[in-house]
């Protein structure tokens, strides 16, 4: 940005010892809240892959019911159809099923008969007891399921009470790194008004000796820094359009040596990694500007817009 519209910076321009850098409260708010989305991450699989299992636990007890049903069913229709040969073959042979039992002709005729009822219905009697044997197993089998199926419902109960509890921590965590953010702005926009106010009391009396001028090379890029490629979607939004026709002609590698201020939009270096830092582009933290790929550059400047509204180019008639 020009030296009529500077950006706010965002971030301290002096150099920080580690020591300092670690208890950064804008730092240790980014380090919680990626914990907390881990946490979110872990809880969030195991339970979908509980619903999945209790699903699937759903669907093996209503499969083994079902087979429970036919068993129970085929069971009914050999019991009826043995009674209806033993009826029929008596019938054929000219007796009635009375007359087994009751007729005068003795008891070698009586266990005849008998033992000719027993041949005709032996093959479905062995089919009845194996269906109840497998109806047994089958009712044995539903019952683990059941068992089973209880228990996977206390593990999707507990797992989505867990659910609700890591997302609460996430949006604590998110909420803290915003106050630490706001604290930071607010902490710079004083020093910047304080720096404004003694620059204009310097700028009052006399200059004593000739300042240097700013050197224009761009500083390094940082070794994790790999420029985003292509047309970012908000390259034409008419505002990003007007700010970047009125900072630097569209000037990507543009340099004000007043601000400084870097590249299409004149981010001043502080406000620049804040952007990058709200955005999640930690990769860009550092990174001269000018060495951003366009994309980058919009994205930053987007990023700002959403963030910041206009307020950081408010001397520009866009």
């Amino acid at each position: 940005m020009v030296a009529s519209g500077l950006l706010i910076p965002l971030l301290a321009a002096t150099a920080r010892p580690a020591s300092a850098q670690e208890a950064d409260p804008v730092t240790q708010a980014d380090q919680a809240v990626a914990e907390a989305q881990a946490q979110v991450d872990d809880v969030a699989g195991a339970y979908f892959d509980a619903l999945q299992r209790a699903q699937q636990l759903d669907s093996q007890i209503a499969q083994v019911q079902g087979r429970i049903d036919e068993t129970r069913q085929r069971v009914t229709e050999l019991k009826q159809i043995t009674n209806d040969r033993a009826v029929a073959a008596y019938k054929r042979s000219g007796n009635s099923l009375g007359s087994v039992f009751l007729d005068s002709s003795g008891a070698a005729d009586t266990a005849q008969r008998i033992k000719l009822l027993d041949l005709v219905n032996a093959h479905d009697d062995d089919a009845v007891r194996l269906l109840r044997r497998s109806q047994d197993d089958l009712s044995r089998e539903h019952q683990d399921l059941e068992t089973a199926r209880g228990q996977q419902a206390d593990a999707v109960a507990r797992l989505k009470d867990q659910d609700v509890e890591v997302n609460a921590k996430l949006v604590a965590a998110q909420t803290q790194r915003q106050v630490a953010l706001d604290q930071q702005l607010q902490a710079q926009q004083q020093a910047e008004a304080e720096a404004a106010a003694a620059a204009a009391a310097a700028a009052a009396a006399p200059p004593t000796t000739q300042p240097a001028p700013r050197p224009n090379n761009p500083a390094p890029v940082p070794a994790n820094s790999v420029p985003t490629g292509g047309v970012s979607p908000h390259h034409n939004d008419p505002y990003l359009t007007c700010v970047r026709r009125h900072e630097s002609s569209d000037n990507y590698q543009a340099y004000n040596p007043g601000g400084p201020a870097y590249g299409a939009y004149q981010f001043l270096q502080s406000t620049w990694n804040l952007a990058a830092n709200h955005a999640g582009r930690g990769d860009l933290v550092g990174l001269d500007p000018r060495r951003a790929s366009q994309y980058d550059q919009d994205e930053m400047a987007w990023t700002t817009y959403q963030w910041q509204g206009k307020r950081p180019w408010s001397v520009d008639p866009c």
